[in-house]
Parts: structure tokens; sequence; C-alpha cells
């Protein structure tokens, strides 16, 4: 193990402790400490001599980037959208860094099995520190709000953004041939990575990352289509009913507040009731990104440059967020952006049935359509998970190609 692998390994091991190192603005307060190992990392890569993967399907990334660049010369708040940009570009660079080390089926495992630690690692802290912390013993991880399952996460929000994205990977790579090739302790490190994952998961009251995982469940369960896949659905089922119902007994202030939140941003704006927090704030915050983007339909805001002219936050949305922020050459940067990366899922047909690569990415697609239907309410760009599993996905389509020669 050389210098960088250990280096951008403990980048992806430290993840999900998305706290950052203080103050409340300019760039130093959005820093963490996998950032440190992650620049660390690209300098290491670029002293040793490596060589970035020079591939036409990495130029949607940069030509996002440069979407976002471009306004700049427009934004608002120049030096709060040319932080955002600073922030993009190095994830960019990470992502860069992953896919040209982790490119051969050995590394990809490697890979997969770092960012499963980390899940593992981070569930098990979080459900530490909501049930047993909360009894007296010390915590990990300071309380934020009471109830709120937090782990190395900044809010309870990212925990389940982080986790959703997490599962989906796991899940996905638990059902493809590649996991048959672990051995026994590998195995159940991604065993036990998805079930404490999920268990964290329900303790997080994401509303957006649950809906995103029962959407991406829901289309797994159509296209597969078989009875295996309906008794593992029940079980689940049941399983998150005793759960739900043992938090209720063990740890009655994380139940009233997932019950809370619940009720506000889903049973009451359904029922259309009035002065709801919840549907208030999507009308102002949503609301605001339409208006900065009828403003000004070329840039908008510019990105980083809507709080505070057209609200108290950012847009809770990508696709809002990029409307709203970034105008029509964001738009179009986006969609070329997104794009390209479903297109990875797009199987050639004479794909051998047998290649496990292309196996993997079947198992994922049903659920990257529902982190796309998350997404519309969580801002995934600047998350780290994100390149994370965007390098994940970008080795396996490379990875599947070689295998068919």
């Amino acid at each position: 193990m050389d210098v960088y692998d250990l280096l951008i390994g403990f980048f992806i091991l430290t993840s999900f402790i998305t706290r950052t190192f203080g103050g409340d603005d300019g760039l130093i307060s959005r820093i963490i400490v996998a950032d440190i190992f992650g620049a660390l990392a690209i300098v290491t890569f670029i002293l040793v001599g490596k060589k970035f993967i020079a591939s036409g399907k990495v130029q949607s990334v940069w030509f996002l980037m440069a979407c976002f660049a471009i306004g700049i010369l427009w934004s608002f708040e120049p030096l709060k959208s040319l932080i955002e940009v600073i922030i993009l570009v190095f994830l960019t660079l990470i992502f860069s860094t992953l896919i040209s080390f982790y490119n051969s089926p050995q590394k990809f495992t490697r890979l997969i099995l770092l960012f499963s630690w980390s899940s593992l690692v981070g569930s098990i802290i979080g459900l530490y520190d909501s049930f047993i912390g909360g009894h007296g013993l010390p915590r990990i991880f300071p309380e934020r709000a009471m109830g709120e399952a937090l782990s190395g996460f900044r809010n309870a929000g990212q925990a389940g953004a982080y986790m959703l994205i997490s599962i989906s990977v796991l899940f996905a790579f638990y059902n493809c041939g590649l996991f048959l090739q672990l051995n026994r302790k590998q195995k159940n490190t991604i065993r036990f990575s998805l079930f404490f994952s999920f268990l964290f998961f329900l303790t997080t009251g994401k509303i957006a990352a649950y809906i995103g995982l029962m959407a991406g469940l829901f289309c797994y369960f159509i296209y597969k289509r078989n009875l295996k896949v309906v008794v593992s659905a029940v079980a689940i089922g049941v399983v998150v009913f005793f759960i739900l119902n043992y938090m209720q007994l063990s740890s009655p202030i994380i139940y009233n507040r997932l019950e809370q939140k619940v009720k506000t941003r889903i049973v009451e704006p359904y029922e259309g009731k009035e002065n709801n927090a919840g549907t208030n704030f999507l009308k102002s915050n949503f609301g605001g990104a339409l208006q900065s983007f009828t403003d000004n339909p070329f840039t908008a805001s510019g990105i980083g440059g809507f709080m505070g002219r057209y609200g108290r936050y950012e847009v809770h949305s990508t696709y809002l967020k990029i409307i709203g922020e970034t105008g029509l050459i964001g738009i179009i940067g986006y969609m070329i952006f997104i794009i390209s990366f479903l297109r990875f899922f797009m199987i050639p047909k004479q794909t051998s049935i047998n290649n496990p690569y292309a196996t993997f990415l079947k198992e994922l697609f049903p659920l990257i359509i529902g982190c796309l239907i998350s997404w519309g309410y969580t801002y995934h760009l600047r998350k780290r998970e994100f390149w994370i599993m965007y390098a994940i996905v970008f080795i396996a389509y490379r990875l599947m190609k070689k295998w068919e020669l």
C-alpha cells in the first residue's frame, strides 16, 4: 500500500464526518477532515507522476464546472460563488483521482469495501450516540438537537442523504456476482454495513431520503418481478415495523422527532393544512428559485448568490438550485452532466449475462432512480458520497467493457 492509497483511503473512511473546522463564512468554514486527506492525495497523485484518465466521459464534469464558473461574473455574491466553484472543482479532482487509481478489479473491490467501512463506522457511531449515548454514557459526537441522529454529520439530513447512496451501492454490490468473489470477512463487512446503515438511516428522519429509497426499491421490485424479491420486501417491512415499535419504547425522543417530521413534511401538506411550516418553507424557498431565474434567466443569482437576496437559506433542491442559481447556462451544463452519468447504466445488448460489472450496474440503476427523486429536495453535487458513488459507477462501466474483451 503506497502513500496515495493510504491518503485516499482515509478520505473515503472519514467522508461521513461532515463537521467543518469552524467559522460561519469563507472557505475554512466549508472544509472537513476528509478534505485534508483528499487534498494531500491529489498532490501526492500528481507528484509521483500518476496520470489522470483521459476519457470523453469525464469532459461533461468539467463542462459543468465551467458553466458554474461563468456565473461568477454576474453573481450577486461573487466571493461565495467562487468558493462554491472551488469546492466543486476540488470534488471533481477527487473523482478524477479515484477513477484513475481504483481502475482494476482488485482496486475496485477495495474501493467498495472502503465505502462500506465508512458507512459501517458512521452508522454504529450514530446508533450509539442516539440510543446508548442518550442514557448517561458519553457521546462520541456532540448533540445538536434533542433526538437528532447525527453521527459525524452536521445534521440528520446529511446523514440520511449519505446512507441513501451507501445503501444503494452496497445493495447492488451484494446482489451481483462480485460479492461472491469476496472472502468471508469481506462478505460480512458488506452485510453488517448494509444492516447498520439501514438501521441508522431509519433514525435520521430525512424524508427525501426515505422517499428516494422507497421509490428505488419499488423500481427494483418491478425490474426483478420474482417471488424472492417480494418475500424480501415483506421481510424488510416487518423489520422496519418492529424497529419503529422498539424505538417508541426505548427512545421516545427519537421516535417523537421522526413522527413530527412525517407529520409536518407529509401528512399536513397532503391534508392541505394552513400554516404548515414545511409547506411554507418550500413555497418560499422554491418560489425564490423561480423568481431568481425570472430576474436573470442566463445565470440567475450565480451559484451561492441566492441566500440573503431571495431567501434565508440556499435552495433545497438540486434541480431548482440549478435553475435559481445558475440559470440557462447551468441548466445546459447539468443536463449534459446527468445524461452522461445515466448513460453508464445503458448496458449494450451484446454484453454477456455473466459480466459481473454489468450486473452491478443493472442492480444499481433502479436505486439511482430513487436517488434522482430524492435529489429533488437535496443538493447532491456538493456531497462527497455522491462523487465516491459516481467514481464507483464510472469504474464499473470501464471494467464491464474490459471484461468483454
